[in-house]
C-alpha cells in the first residue's frame, strides 16, 4: 500500500493504537482484540523492549488483513530505516524531524510527525508531511487546537497524548481529524490480566465516537 493509500485509509478510520511497553507474548492477542474492535492502525513504540521484533511479528500475524503496522517514537533517520526494514508502513514521531519524513517519503511510507507549534507545522509541511500528530494534545487543550487550525485548516491533525473517552469529543469538535491512543485504548492492566475483550470494547467505543457526526461544531 502506498503512502497516499495509507493516508486515505487513516483518514477514513482515523484511530491509531499505540502499543508501548507491551510484552511480546501479549502483543499479538492484544492487536487481534483491537482489530476485532475496528482498529486498523497500530504502532509499536521503538522505546519498547524488542520493538523491531514486535513489528516483524505483527506484520506476519496480520499479513492477510487490512491492519497497518507502524513504528512510534521514531527518533532520527537510522531509527526510521530500521523500523521500515522491520516492516513498518508508517512512522510516528513525538517531534518534527525532516530527516524522518524524508526517509518515509523515499520508501513510500506514511510519516506522522509530532507537532505542537505553528513553526512545527510549517516545517513538517515543508518536508512533505501531510497528516500530523498534535502532541501533547492533553496539555494543549481543545481551545489551542481551534487556534492552531485557523491558519492550518487544511492539515489533518491526530490528537495524541492525554486523550481519552472523557475528552476525545472535545478535540474532534475543535477540528482534529482523529485520535492516537496509548493507555486509554491499549489498556496495559487488561493486557497483563489477559482480558483482551476490554480492548475490543474500548476500540468499539472510540470508533463509534469517530463515526458520529454529533461532535462537529456548527
Amino acid at each position: 500500500m502506498t503512502a497516499k493509500q495509507l493516508e486515505h485509509k487513516l483518514l477514513t478510520i482515523p484511530l491509531v493504537a499505540i502499543a508501548r511497553h507491551i510484552p511480546g507474548d501479549r502483543l499479538i492477542p492484544a492487536a487481534q482484540a483491537l482489530y476485532a474492535g475496528g482498529v486498523r492502525f497500530i504502532e509499536v513504540t521503538l522505546n519498547s523492549q524488542g520493538a523491531l521484533d514486535s513489528i516483524k511479528a505483527l506484520c506476519r500475524a496480520f499479513m492477510h488483513t487490512d491492519m497497518s503496522i507502524g513504528a512510534g517514537t521514531v527518533l532520527g533517520r537510522a531509527a526510521a530505516r530500521e523500523a521500515m526494514d522491520a516492516g513498518a508502513s508508517f512512522l510516528v514521531c513525538p517531534h518534527t524531524d525532516p530527516a524522518v519524513i524524508e526517509e518515509a517519503l523515499k520508501a513510500d511510507a506514511l510519516a506522522l510527525p509530532g507537532v505542537m507549534t505553528p513553526t512545527d507545522v510549517a516545517v513538517a509541511l515543508g518536508a512533505g508531511a501531510r497528516v500530523m500528530k498534535l502532541f501533547p494534545a492533553g496539555a494543549l487543550g481543545a481551545a489551542y487546537v481551534r487556534q492552531l487550525r485557523a491558519p492550518f485548516d487544511h492539515v489533518p491533525f491526530l490528537a495524541v497524548g492525554g486523550v481519552n473517552l472523557d475528552n476525545a469529543a472535545q478535540y474532534l469538535a475543535a477540528g482534529c481529524a482523529g485520535l492516537g491512543l496509548g493507555g486509554a485504548l491499549v489498556d496495559a492492566q487488561a493486557v497483563m490480566r489477559g482480558d483482551y475483550l476490554v480492548l475490543t470494547r474500548l476500540a468499539q467505543r472510540y470508533i463509534a465516537l469517530l463515526s458520529s457526526s454529533s461532535y462537529h461544531e456548527e
